[in-house]
Order: structure tokens, then sequence, then C-alpha cells
């Protein structure tokens, strides 16, 4: 899935609606210079994201321990597909589990799939919380 993400981030398009929770309006009010906004930032977000993509795959790959700094960059990967998937199924924040009780639902899948992310997402921020009060807040 994050090999997905990754080409979903690399792609041209900057106008893909699947997009709008990755790269979110700075500006509501002001088209203009939100425009400004996302054609300054996008390629630092693309680049962080691609980043935490990367070491993610390696350390799934390749290990069986996060090191230092990891735990942020699968918390950013993590949340990234999650609302990349998120804005494909429509889910609005008042969905409390979005088709997941219909099996008949084409998108069953992907929204279980959707539910295990966020169930997934809120035990690593635990970890994480867990980790930098073990620590005293350094890392």
């Amino acid at each position: 899935m994050f090999g997905e993400l990754r080409d979903v981030l690399m792609q041209a398009d900057t106008s893909d609606p699947a997009l709008r929770r990755l790269f979110p309006a700075a500006y509501h009010d002001d088209p203009e210079r939100d425009a400004e906004y996302q054609e300054l930032m996008r390629s630092e977000l693309v680049a962080s994201r691609l980043t935490a993509i990367s070491r993610v795959v390696e350390v799934i790959g390749s290990s069986d321990r996060l090191e230092s700094g990891d735990m942020d960059l699968f918390l950013q990967a993590l949340n990234a597909l999650r609302l990349l998937l998120g804005t494909m199924l429509d889910v609005a924040e008042d969905d409390a589990d979005p088709g997941a009780d219909d099996p008949e639902d084409p998108a069953a899948a992907q929204a279980h799939l959707y539910s295990y992310l966020g169930w997934l997402l809120e035990g690593a921020v635990a970890a994480a919380m867990a980790l930098q009060s073990d620590d005293g807040g350094r890392r």
C-alpha cells in the first residue's frame, strides 16, 4: 500500500480530488493565495511524505525495530495512507465505520481497511506517546 501511496504522491495531476486531504487548502476564502501556497509547499510536502514512506518500507522489509525518529515517519506515512483512502471512500468526520457493515457494498473491503488503519494509527500514537513519556520527552 505504501508503494501505491508513493505513486499517487508522485503523479503530476495536482487537481485530483483524492489528494485534497493530503494537500488541504491553506486559504479557503482566497483561491489565488491558496494556489500560491500550494505551489510553494507542495514539493516540500511530497518530499517529506516520500521520505517517510521510504523509511517505513525499509524498516518493514528489513528490521523488526524502529530506530530513533522512525516512529514519527511511521505515523506520517500511515496517516497519509488513511487520509487518501478516507478521501477515496468519501468518509466524513461523523462517519463511525463507513460501509464496513454492509458486505454487499463494493467498497466494503476498503472500508474495513480504513477502519484497520485507524486502529493501527491509534495504537501507533499511543506507543509514540508512551515512548515520549518514558524518555522524559527526549527523542
